[in-house]
């Protein structure tokens, strides 16, 4: 069964965060570790507790040291993938989870350079040495060519990949409730070994602002831009307070 969530690039406010919580039926979460060469905003980290207290699962992702260093020959190897991947491992580990899945975030749907695959490769390397275990977030257009750099390590690690396949990268404003928002297979997205399918992007909602003393002005709203998400390996129990999903 799959798992409705929700991404976003900066955390949200507690008032936002309450009236996703209040609108829609979700359980997990991107959580983005920092710093990193090119993730400077920290607003996701020291957010861990406050998170699981409320029931949400914490997805942890992890920028690369560029944003097209998987894609560009000049960008990465696997030197900077084994240094990406340990420095990944501690910041997951600085927040206090234990074990689990750390995603690495693979924005450009460009083909894979051989400079690229090695750094993917040696990326899982250096986080499973710490004993963390891999996913890898990128466009459904390379979800053949990261599955085929997975299979080639020795063990073969147990990998989730979590593809993007969107109808539009426009930002646009949805219209009626969120609560009506359903969950969606990841194999729909056309990727049969997908675990989470990000199925829109830049989603912009009339997200009501309060008062200074908690009324809710007529027609007061402010714009929230979301990725909607599913998943489909969710348990129904809560997660453990060390653990990542």
């Amino acid at each position: 069964m799959p798992y409705l969530g929700l991404d976003t690039m900066n955390q949200p406010t507690p008032d936002q965060l309450a009236w996703i919580e209040s609108q829609a039926n979700m359980c997990w979460i991107g959580y983005y570790l920092a710093p990193t060469p090119c993730r400077k905003d920290m607003s996701w980290m020291g957010n861990r507790a406050n998170l699981l207290a409320k029931g949400w699962r914490p997805v942890l992702i992890y920028l690369p040291t560029a944003p097209a260093t998987v894609v560009t020959p000049a960008g990465g190897d696997a030197q900077q993938g084994s240094t990406d991947g340990m420095h990944a491992a501690s910041l997951a580990s600085t927040e206090g989870f234990v074990g689990g899945y750390i995603y690495l975030d693979i924005k450009d749907g460009s083909t894979l350079s051989l400079d690229g695959e090695a750094y993917v490769e040696a990326w899982i390397n250096g986080i499973t040495a710490k004993g963390y275990r891999p996913g890898i977030y990128c466009s459904h257009v390379l979800a053949d060519s990261v599955t085929e750099v997975v299979g080639r390590i020795d063990p073969i690690p147990k990998a989730r990949l979590w593809v993007f396949k969107v109808d539009s990268v426009v930002p646009h404003r949805r219209t009626g409730s969120i609560a009506n928002l359903v969950a969606r297979d990841p194999a729909d997205s056309g990727v049969s070994n997908a675990s989470a399918w990000q199925f829109e992007q830049d989603s912009q909602l009339d997200e009501p602002v309060r008062g200074k003393r908690g009324r809710q002005p007529a027609a007061h709203t402010r714009q929230t831009s979301l990725k909607w998400l599913s998943t489909r390996f969710f348990p129904n129990s809560v997660c453990s307070p060390t653990s990542i999903i």
